[in-house]
């Protein structure tokens, strides 16, 4: 029975043994039949490139010859030609004046490409005839010409030589046996310089001189002129050079600006410098007076009429009559010209104490009408200009970075200044900000672009830190004004015991002036004169008498 059994298992084992055979033959069969399936598209593949490769050496050989005819061709055409093609043949009429075109010069490549459309387009490119007029002109078109065209640089003095007409002609001969053949960038400096009469000094000499006068539009087309003509004798003036030039010569309002943003390319600086001349425009445009519509006033003047004058004059913007036009404003340098020969501001004559008379009678009766001129949010005194102690001002000592330094506070002046000579003489640190237009109590107009950020002074012990911004004072080192003195709410003034009470965080701290100087102020007349014509006074009052003082060589006028 165990035997059976055993039997019945090895049949069964076997039998198994069998259909694994089977399957593995079929699994076999099947992957020699890929196999050959693969070497048969394998051979196809080949017996294609053997193919392509034949009808490429056909191609190759055809385009041989071709190249090999267009040669013949070429030679054909050269025969009696020189190497610029600007040879003529013996049957042409010798009157005839066909020019030159491109595809008489460049050769193989040229005819190797000429069945591309977008290079047929420059066969048909003249170039340009030159008769000695406009040579600049005629030397930007030959450029723009050799930059579209490839013409070897060896040929490009030929070719623009055969393109000379006139006395433009006649001159080349004449340099040429002179000088013998010169290169393209002799041939440009010679052009120039015989039909542009374009000096190399003197163009450097101009570029260097060249400053902003009007308008930076203005300004731009002198640069961008001369700019040009430098790169004519010297092509390696790279773009930082032309940049840092352009920002150097514009106005000190605009340039300041320009400068601290750092532009990098000088298309940058252009875009920069036409904006902040956008911004001072706007800012100085506030400052141009009002028109009213007023009648106008009889220019006559009874001569028994004894000129007053009043200590409060405060110059108003309305114009004398309605067909009068706004009144500029004047730069520094213009208004110091004035000052110096005594003209008015407002027009090209004398001024003269009948004028001021006449000039503050009509502001009186426009502010009877009820109207105000305008005036600027940012004023200073004239007792901060000229340093001196009135009502409404007191005289203290002060200590800047170790130096003694006078100091006035003045109730009329609306912001606190240094003067520029102190702030760079006491070396205190200074950045550029923005413009702001001061407005002078005699009308005059002053700028302010620098600012102390965080100036530190003391005064009898108390230590102070506050923004103050420079300024042309003169005649005082430090105005502390109606915002400073705001900073320290509550403020007491008390002119009699010469005090200035002020609030700090911890309490009322007391300043103590410097006594006031009084007495009457000895003027020369051409001090007079030129107080009248600049319209800053204090007081004026009737002359009693007229004394010589020997020592000092000149007639002084007491006036009290």
């Amino acid at each position: 029975m165990a035997d059976g059994t055993r039997l019945k298992e090895l049949h069964e084992a076997q039998r198994k043994t069998d259909l694994l055979l089977v399957d593995e033959r079929a699994r076999r069969q099947a992957g020699e039949e890929q196999t050959h399936e693969c070497l048969d598209q394998i051979t196809e593949t080949q017996e294609g490139l053997k193919s392509a490769v034949v009808n490429v050496e056909r191609g190759l050989a055809t385009v041989q010859q071709q190249l090999q005819s267009i040669i013949e061709q070429l030679q054909h055409y050269n025969k009696n030609k020189s190497i610029l093609g600007e040879g003529l043949t013996a049957s042409m009429d010798k009157g005839s004046s066909s020019r030159i075109t491109i595809h008489h010069l460049i050769g193989n490549e040229t005819t190797n490409q000429s069945n591309s459309g977008s290079y047929n387009a420059l066969h048909r490119m003249e170039f340009p005839l030159f008769n000695g007029e406009d040579a600049r002109a005629w030397i930007r078109r030959c450029t723009r010409y050799f930059q579209m065209i490839p013409i070897p640089e060896d040929q490009k003095v030929p070719l623009a030589s055969v393109h000379m007409e006139g006395r433009a002609e006649l001159w080349y001969q004449s340099h040429v046996e002179k000088r013998g053949e010169p290169s393209s960038a002799e041939l440009i400096v010679a052009i120039l310089e015989r039909f542009e009469d374009l000096d190399h000094e003197r163009v450097v000499s101009d570029f260097n001189q060249l400053h902003q006068e009007t308008t930076v539009h203005a300004y731009l087309q002198r640069f961008e002129e001369l700019e040009a003509q430098m790169l004519i004798f010297n092509k390696n003036l790279g773009e930082e050079f032309f940049m840092m030039k352009f920002i150097s010569g514009l106005k000190q309002e605009i340039k300041g600006h320009v400068a601290t943003m750092n532009p990098t390319t000088l298309t940058q600086a252009i875009v920069l410098a036409r904006k902040q001349e956008i911004t001072v425009n706007a800012i100085l445009s506030k400052t141009q007076p009002n028109l009213k519509n007023t009648q106008p006033k009889p220019t006559y003047r009874p001569q028994n009429k004894t000129p007053t004058f009043k200590p409060s004059y405060k110059p108003s913007f309305k114009s004398r009559n309605e067909n009068s036009q706004p009144r500029r404003l004047l730069t520094e340098a213009e208004m110091r010209a004035r000052r110096e020969k005594n003209l008015c501001y407002n027009c090209d004559e004398i001024f003269t104490p009948e004028e001021v008379q006449a000039y503050e009678e009509e502001n009186e009766q426009v502010e009877e009408q009820g109207e105000e001129a305008e005036t600027e949010d940012v004023t200073l005194s004239l007792n901060a200009m000229r340093g001196n102690v009135s009502s409404g001002t007191l005289r203290v000592k002060g200590i800047v970075n170790g130096k003694e330094i006078h100091i006035l506070i003045d109730s009329g002046s609306t912001h606190s200044f240094i003067d520029e000579k102190v702030a760079k003489a006491l070396g205190i640190k200074t950045e550029l900000t923005t413009l702001m237009v001061v407005s002078v109590a005699d009308g005059y107009k002053m700028m302010s672009k620098v600012i102390c950020p965080e100036l530190s002074w003391e005064i009898q012990g108390f230590q102070f830190t506050y923004p103050v911004r420079t300024l042309k004072l003169g005649g005082c080192d430090f105005v502390l004004g109606c915002d400073w003195l705001g900073a320290h709410n509550p403020v007491e003034l008390d002119f009699d015991q010469l005090t200035v009470t002020i609030s700090q965080k911890d309490g009322k701290v007391i300043l103590r002036a410097l006594p006031q100087k009084n007495g009457s102020m000895l003027i020369t007349p051409d001090s007079l004169s030129g107080l009248l014509g600049r319209k800053t006074y204090d007081l004026f009052g009737q002359m009693l008498s007229t004394e010589t003082l020997k020592d000092r060589g000149s007639h002084l006028m007491r006036m009290v």
